[in-house]
Formats: structure tokens, C-alpha cells, sequence
């Protein structure tokens, strides 16, 4: 009797402790706010050796270096990158020597939400284990705030075991204040408009699906309906205006990245025509930041005529063959397209002009450009060029003829000027004419001699 009462409190024992230890499974992360990247850390469990296993020295749940796989299941609405790389996951544990070490896994496999890979280091029976999704791995939380469960697996942990749950807590972020450049920046003309902000930290959008809207201040003139010519980071887009509410929706061709820099250009192209001059903000927005973030200001100025013309000779003197420097300010109204357009000059009648002049001797400057001109005429007094180089509005233009032109000052001192311009390639007058500042001509001095 009392045998078979001793066989029953071992074989009870045997049975208690043969039983799992309930495994701790938890996750951390650093970033519980939706649609933002964040560290997770995801604490498992080996389930631990029987009694008898512990008696004979066996290991039977242990998980061996470079063989035992784990998978990782995340919530449908949580980000995973196709190609996340192995390098950007770490696991400690702790082996059979009672040694903890932490190491990158191997032979990661993204398969949808889940992720499966082989431990670099032996997991033994009864212990802890931590995988680590480093920051560097791209794991971006859900985009709806809420309570998520993250599951695992392993060789010995007979099917998914559920992590205790974790909050994600809604975003509320927005762009950058964005930077506005243009050109022309004059009043009521036809320009083009580069606005660079960045993404926030939530801000990340999906290619073909998510949107940008840009609202342009009072007076600017948009078309309504498809906009031409905008691009997004280089990428042409579809752009939609609504010349009403002077507003331009954009949808991005590209994913865009959480705090990635956006470049939005609308070219000439895009038909916006400036407001009067004055200081004036933009706004900019996304369907995935909502809040409307107004840009830093920018100016429109007033337009302005060809003007400041001027002359300035190598030689002063009556008669002189000499070189001649003419400079003068575009007009901010119209820009000079190279190959086209024209500068026409007329000479003062009293100025001496061969029937031909080689167009070598005869050299444009502006915008920090300088060329010959392919194409120049003579007729009469007047030098008729065609610009070789583009002449932006606003610009300052020097046109240098040699004294290898051949041109002569007048016979006789006084004050003389000439006139400016501006011409299509059709002689449709662009700008001018207009007058010169005086430049004048002198008598050179006499020789004497000096009498002994």
C-alpha cells in the first residue's frame, strides 16, 4: 500500500513538472504613432524541458544555431518592406551554457506579413529570446490608431503563440514649410513655380494614389482642368486645376518616403500667371498630412521696360576706328530666345559703317553666357543681331563690337546717341525703341613742334 502510494506521488510530480511554464511574450516599441517608422522588439519563449529530459541531460525544444527558424506575424495594416535584409534584424538569447549573446539573423524571408528566418545562435529550452526590428528596417506602424496583436512561431513552440497587445495612438503631423522659387517673378506673366517642402514623419505616400494640394494666393491664374508640365522629384504627374478656388491637385507618380524631400515644379508649361506685385504664400497639403501649411513668402515685382541703355568707346576721338561697348537692361516683360530674337541697333547717321562686317567681331553677353552671333546683318547704320545666347527678363546684356568691324566715329566733337530695339525674328517689335545715354566724341589733340 504505502508502495503504491509513493508511485503515485512521483508519477504526480513527474506529470507537474513536465508541464510548459507559461511563455512571456511581449512587444515594445519606441514609436507607438501611426504611420510613422519604429523600433519593435518582440520578446518570445523556448518551452522548457520536462523532468526527465532535465534528469538524462536532453535538450529536445532547443532551437540550434543556423538551423532553428522563427516567424514573426504582424498585423495586416503594418508596413513590411519586400526587401528587408537580414541586416537590419537582431535576436538574443541565451544558449544551454547560460550565455546570452545577440546576433544578426539569417536567411530572412519576407512572405506578406510574416517573417521567417534561422537563429545565428542556439536558443536553449526554458528561455527568454528578444528579436529586434531595428529602426533601419523600415517597419512602419499601422495607419489607424488601435490595439494590435504580433504573433510568432518556432520549431518547438506547437503553432502561433499571440504577444500581449500594443496601442498605436493617431498622427497628427504635417509638411514642411515650403520654400517657393520662380521664374519670371514679375507681375502678370506667364512663370514657372519650383516649391520644395518635405514630408513629415507620418507623411509617406503611394504612388498613382496619394495626392498634393496646392493653393495659390489671390490674383494667380491657373487653368481649370488638366494642368500641363508638372513634375514631382523629375517624374512627370497628374495635375487637375481649379481655376475658382486657384487650386492644383497632384498626384505623386512615385512613393514618397516618411521626411523625404519633395521638389513640385509647375513649368511655363503650366499656364500659371502671376498676381500684381507684392508679397504674397502659397499653401501646400497631402491627403495623407491634411493640416494646410502656408509656404515662406515670395515677391512679384512690377514690370519694368527695356532700359539703361548705354555706350562706352575704346577711342573718343573724331574719326577714330575703335571698339564699342553697348549695354542695356531687358525689359522684364518678354525674355530673348536665342537662335530668334533680335537686337536691333541704329547708329548715329554721322558714324562711318562698311556694307559688311564679320559677324566674329561682334560678341553678346548675358546671364553669364557669351557668343557670336550665327546670324547679323547690316543695312545701312543699322547692325541687326540675332541673339545667340537667351536673355532672361530683367537681365543685363553687353553687346562688344571690335575695332576689327571696321565701324569709325563721326568727322566732328559733339554729343551723339543710338537706338535700341527689341524684335521677334519676324520684326515684330518686342521693346523699343529707345535712346542711348550720350556718349561723346572728342577732337584728338594736335601735334606741335617745339621750336629750338
Amino acid at each position: 500500500m504505502a508502495v503504491k502510494s509513493l508511485s503515485r506521488v512521483i508519477g504526480l510530480i513527474v506529470i507537474l513538472i513536465a508541464i510548459p511554464i507559461a511563455s512571456f511574450a511581449q512587444v515594445t516599441l519606441n514609436n507607438n504613432y501611426s504611420k510613422q517608422y519604429s523600433q519593435y522588439d518582440i520578446q518570445g519563449a523556448i518551452p522548457p524541458r520536462s523532468f526527465w529530459d532535465e534528469l538524462f541531460g536532453n535538450y529536445p525544444n532547443i532551437l540550434l544555431s543556423g538551423e532553428g527558424e522563427i516567424t514573426i506575424n504582424f498585423p495586416s495594416d503594418t508596413y513590411i518592406p519586400i526587401n528587408l535584409a537580414s541586416e537590419h534584424v537582431q535576436i538574443t538569447g541565451t544558449n544551454r551554457f547560460d550565455e546570452t549573446n545577440t546576433a544578426t539573423v539569417q536567411n530572412l524571408v519576407v512572405n506578406g506579413q510574416s517573417i521567417t528566418f534561422t537563429t545565428p545562435i542556439d536558443l536553449v529550452d526554458g528561455s527568454n529570446f528578444t528579436v529586434t526590428f531595428l529602426l533601419s528596417a523600415k517597419v512602419k506602424n499601422p495607419s489607424t490608431a488601435g490595439s494590435y496583436v504580433i504573433s510568432y512561431s518556432h520549431d518547438t513552440s506547437g503553432g502561433n503563440v499571440n504577444l500581449t497587445s500594443y496601442t498605436i495612438v493617431q498622427s497628427n503631423t504635417s509638411l514642411s514649410t515650403a520654400s517657393v522659387g520662380l521664374s519670371p517673378s514679375v507681375e502678370a506673366r506667364n512663370a514657372a513655380y519650383t516649391i520644395t517642402f518635405s514630408t513629415g514623419a507620418a507623411g509617406g505616400m503611394i504612388a498613382n494614389t496619394d495626392f498634393f494640394t496646392v493653393v495659390f494666393p489671390n490674383g494667380t491664374q491657373i487653368p481649370n482642368g488638366n494642368v500641363a508640365g508638372v513634375t514631382i522629384n523629375g517624374i512627370p504627374s497628374v495635375a487637375v486645376g481649379n481655376s475658382g478656388t486657384r487650386t492644383i491637385q497632384v498626384t505623386t507618380p512615385i512613393d514618397i518616403d516618411n521626411e523625404e524631400q519633395v521638389n513640385l515644379i509647375f513649368t511655363l508649361g503650366s499656364s500659371i500667371t502671376n498676381p500684381l506685385n507684392g508679397t504674397y504664400s502659397l499653401s501646400v497639403s497631402s491627403n495623407e498630412e491634411t493640416p494646410v501649411v502656408n509656404s515662406s513668402n515670395y515677391q512679384i515685382t512690377s514690370q519694368s521696360a527695356l532700359s539703361n541703355p548705354s555706350v562706352t568707346l575704346g577711342n573718343a576721338f573724331v574719326n577714330a576706328t575703335t571698339n564699342y561697348s553697348i549695354k542695356f537692361n531687358n525689359g522684364t516683360s518678354h525674355a530673348l530666345v536665342p537662335f530668334s530674337d533680335r537686337i536691333r541697333i541704329t547708329l548715329p547717321a554721322e558714324m562711318q559703317v562698311p556694307g559688311t562686317i564679320d559677324a566674329s567681331t561682334i560678341n553678346v553677353n548675358s546671364g553669364g553666357f557669351t557668343d557670336t552671333p550665327s546670324q547679323f546683318s547690316v543695312i545701312g547704320n543699322v547692325l541687326l543681331i540675332t541673339t545667340p545666347v537667351s536673355i532672361a527678363e530683367g537681365d543685363e546684356v553687353e553687346i562688344i563690337i571690335s575695332g576689327g568691324a571696321g565701324i569709325s566715329n563721326p568727322a566732328l566733337t559733339g554729343a551723339y546717341s543710338l537706338n535700341l530695339q527689341l524684335e521677334q525674328s519676324g520684326g515684330a517689335i518686342i521693346e523699343g525703341p529707345v535712346t542711348s545715354s550720350n556718349f561723346l566724341i572728342t577732337q584728338a589733340p594736335s601735334l606741335t613742334t617745339k621750336a629750338f
